[in-house]
Order: C-alpha cells, then sequence, then structure tokens
C-alpha cells in the first residue's frame, strides 16, 4: 500500500487488522506528521515500512500499540525499530540496552511494563513520546548529547509526560544538557 505524499495523518486505528497487508510505503512523503494509536495493529503480514523500513522525518508521533502484532515484531530481538523509531520491546536476557544509534523517536508506551535494569538514549532521538518507559523496571537510564562540528550539543530536548510513570525502581536519571523541559 502507497500512502500518498500529501497525507498528515493516519489515525488511530486506520488500517487496524487489515491481516493480509504486507508492506507500507511512503513514497515521497515529507508531509506526514503522525501515525495513530494501534494505526497498524494486528496487520500480522506486515513486515515491511517502505524497502528500507523508513519513516518520513516528518513523523514527531507515533501512538501507543501503532505496530504491536505485526509481523515486524516477529524479527525482532530486543527493540523493536519501524525505520528510525522504536516503537516496542522483546524481552531479553539482557540488563543494559543500548537504543540504537540513528532513531529519532520512540513511540507513545514503548516500553511500558519492560522488564530491563539499564538503557542509554542517544543523541539522535529528537522525539520521546509520552509514557515511553511506563511502569517500566527501569533503575537508571542516561541520556546521550553530542558536541557538532560548530560546537552546538545535539541531543534530546524534553522528558515528556508519563514517561517515567511507576517506575518504582528507577534510582538514576542522568540528563543531558540538550534537555531544556520536563513534563
Amino acid at each position: 500500500m502507497d500512502i500518498g505524499k500529501s497525507v498528515e495523518v493516519i489515525g488511530d486505528g486506520a488500517f487496524a487488522y487489515c491481516l493480509k497487508l504486507a508492506g507500507v510505503v511512503f513514497t515521497g512523503n515529507e508531509c506526514l506528521r503522525e501515525i495513530g494509536v494501534q494505526a497498524f495493529w494486528y496487520c500480522e503480514s506486515l513486515e515491511t515500512i517502505n524497502s528500507q523500513n523508513y519513516i518520513p522525518e516528518s513523523v514527531t508521533r507515533i501512538g501507543q500499540k501503532a505496530f504491536d502484532y505485526t509481523g515486524i515484531w516477529t524479527n525482532s530481538t530486543d527493540f523493536v525499530i519501524v525505520g528510525n523509531w522504536a516503537v516496542g520491546f522483546v524481552p531479553s536476557m539482557n540488563v543494559a540496552h543500548r537504543i540504537p544509534e540513528g532513531i529519532i523517536g520512540i513511540s507513545e508506551y514503548a516500553f511500558a511494563y519492560a522488564e530491563f535494569l539499564f538503557v542509554t538514549i542517544p543523541s539522535t532521538i529528537k522525539y520521546i513520546n509520552r509514557g515511553a518507559f511506563y511502569r517500566s523496571t527501569i533503575s537508571s537510564v542516561t541520556f546521550n548529547a553530542e558536541e557538532q562540528e560548530d560546537g552546538t550539543l545535539v541531543g534530546p530536548t524534553k522528558v515528556t509526560e508519563y514517561m517515567f510513570y511507576g517506575c518504582e525502581g528507577l534510582r538514576n536519571a542522568r540528563l543531558c544538557e540538550t534537555i531544556e523541559s520536563i513534563e
């Protein structure tokens, strides 16, 4: 399925339960701002987003469970990555996890109830959506910033609402200098 270049929002549940949907393409779409809650939920055959698993750079929000129960989860062994976004987590034996460089966003409630202890958030993250670590077992999180050639720092700019809500074991949150607000 080709999502046209003029589409700005894919609404909540827009393609939920399209069991035979195998792929989605965003041809030249730089208008898309958000992918809604459960937008592709239970699209069991969905394994690719574009040929290179690409989400347009213009997207700033991916709703809760937007890609849950899709074929994308089948091939994941740690973080579930859709394009340049982290959208979920597959339990593993590791206690320390580093979100891969190049990831620009974490979807709503992506790691809710996840069981891991240490997480590093890379400087490439621009968007951390609501409730990202909601009620997870996390005990330590580090936000990284990176100095550019011109001396400016690049990194996450805010801690969103409910980001660490109910994380009873959180003992250490190392915020980088680019954090401007805690909501």
